[in-house]
């Protein structure tokens, strides 16, 4: 082998473990610029709730949601405390929220299986055709419940989104959050018992 066929195979050696170093170095470092970026986005999320909902003054931690009738996307009627799992998160879906939308999507792929998607229930005001709209553009799995008149979202007060409330099956608060929930956050709730 002559010595500028050897340089340049020493060269190409060279170039891929600095590729693969770079690499390496590269997740590393987006793992923890991710996660920093994870926490501030959560510390921002809880801030923005707290502000918000002490305006709405009409949810709290501990409260409870009341047991509305909502119309079911066959034009069937049903009381909210008869689909609510041991955890269940109610999720206010406006169509025309670009985030709510991104929401739906990310807890339509998260939550594959009946025992996973009995975890999420999607509230909307929205008329009939844009849930229907919704519904298939995303291929929303999860049940969709229709608040015709808006009585329930007006109750509460909830004028925002995306715009989530995780109760238990007594209907009891557990958590409230403003904005959009990370994939961790979901699978958790979606793998609750």
């Amino acid at each position: 082998m002559s010595i500028r066929v050897r340089q340049l195979a020493l060269f190409a050696a060279a170039a891929v473990v600095v590729v693969v170093a770079a690499y390496g170095i590269g997740k590393v470092t987006a793992g923890y610029f991710n996660d920093d970026a994870a926490r501030l986005y959560l510390s921002a999320r809880a801030y923005a709730t707290d502000e918000l909902v002490a305006r709405m003054n009409t949810i709290v931690v501990g409260g409870q949601i009341p047991d509305h009738a909502f119309l079911l996307m066959n034009g069937d009627t049903v009381q909210l405390s008869r689909l609510l799992s041991t955890r269940t998160l109610l999720i206010f879906l406006d169509p025309t929220c670009p985030m709510c939308l991104g929401q739906a999507e990310m807890v339509t792929r998260l939550a594959q299986t009946a025992e996973e998607r009995r975890h999420f229930l999607f509230l909307t005001n929205a008329d009939e055709m844009q849930t229907r709209q919704v519904q298939a553009d995303l291929g929303v799995t999860c049940q969709i419940l229709r608040d015709a008149d808006g009585s329930f979202h007006h109750a509460l007060n909830i004028h925002s989104s995306p715009f989530g409330v995780l109760v238990n099956s007594n209907r009891v608060i557990e958590r409230i959050v403003t904005g959009e929930l990370l994939e961790n956050e979901i699978t958790q709730i979606a793998r609750s018992e």
